[in-house]
């Protein structure tokens, strides 16, 4: 549960250790109402799994962290995530994020057009003397 405070919109970078490098599946619950009461509703949030760095050198920290934007969070409210790991057999070192990210190459001119390439998820600069 994230809650805001604030009196005007509010959107985190949210950042939570976890102990596992598994591939994690991040929800965020959308309240719809219904006619017989309330219903929640899942929406699949893109996550990313890093490494953590431990700079005061500490052995007892988590040894990755689990990145995920929160959205927009309404003034004086609360939004509600669940986050659990997959049961898939995909490694997370195929992918740094449980559904892929796409690259789209949008108002990119011909000048710069072979400067990078996007080939089975990966993204290859091309650099170039001049």
């Amino acid at each position: 549960m994230l809650y805001n405070a604030l009196a005007h919109l509010k959107s985190e970078i949210v950042s939570l250790p976890v102990s596992s490098n598994s591939t994690y599946i991040v929800e965020k619950a959308h309240n719809v109402d219904v006619m017989v009461g309330s219903q929640d509703i899942w929406e699949v949030v893109q996550s990313s799994l890093f490494p953590s760095v431990h700079y005061d050198k500490s052995k007892n920290g988590a040894p990755f962290t689990l990145i995920f934007d929160s959205g927009t969070i309404h003034p004086i409210s609360m939004t509600l995530f669940r986050i659990s790991r997959s049961n898939s057999n995909s490694s997370p070192g195929d992918s740094l994020t449980q559904y892929e990210r796409r690259l789209e190459r949008k108002d990119v001119s011909e000048e710069y057009e072979n400067d990078f390439s996007i080939k089975k998820g990966k993204m290859e600069l091309h650099f170039r003397n001049g």
